[in-house]
């Protein structure tokens, strides 16, 4: 057999098994379970948040999936990706899935530099709120530092 004919048969091969074997490192998604719907109740609480109004205008969406790796990551479109693996530590605890969801948002907001001075805005505004409720004459001390840049 010549060399290019060897070539196309591999070629042909490999592509064949490609288009015939589904994709062996996809993670399954996980739907309609208690999970799924504890976190879009939290996803939806977090974006009707001061705070949340400020992220960008996107579809977001908390997508589960089959992966004993505990992870959490985000796109730059607001897909929130959770793992299976990190359930023990989210157990049912709203509070523990809102700290996971809303790192994931602050990631989602840092790739849209336009809506980072609104956000920022909101964030030192919460900061003075809590600090006036402290003790009369408690100061914030908000970082110099500007959202996005370091």
């Amino acid at each position: 057999m010549s060399r290019l004919g060897f070539s196309g048969l591999l070629f042909s091969l490999s592509l064949g098994w490609c288009l015939c074997v589904p994709a062996l490192g996809a993670p399954r998604k996980i739907l309609h379970t208690s999970r799924n719907h504890t976190a879009e109740e939290v996803l939806k609480s977090l974006l009707s948040s001061p705070l949340g109004k400020r992220a960008p205008s996107l579809d977001y969406r908390v997508i589960l999936v089959e992966d004993r790796n505990p992870n959490a990551f985000s796109t730059f479109q607001g897909k929130i990706t959770i793992t299976s693996g990190i359930f023990p530590v989210l157990d049912d605890d709203r509070g523990v899935w809102a700290a996971v969801i809303g790192h994931e948002l602050g990631h989602v907001v840092l790739h849209h530099p336009d809506c980072l001075p609104g956000f920022e805005a909101e964030l030192r505004q919460a900061d003075q709120a809590a600090h006036s409720k402290e003790e009369v004459g408690a100061s914030s001390q908000w970082p110099q530092v500007h959202l996005g840049q370091g």
